[in-house]
């Protein structure tokens, strides 16, 4: 699922630019 990669990659930069 090439959504859901990119799903989890939004996360995971989102938490970083957060912290």
């Amino acid at each position: 699922c090439l959504d859901d990669t990119t799903n989890k990659a939004r996360d995971t930069q989102n938490r970083s630019f957060e912290d």
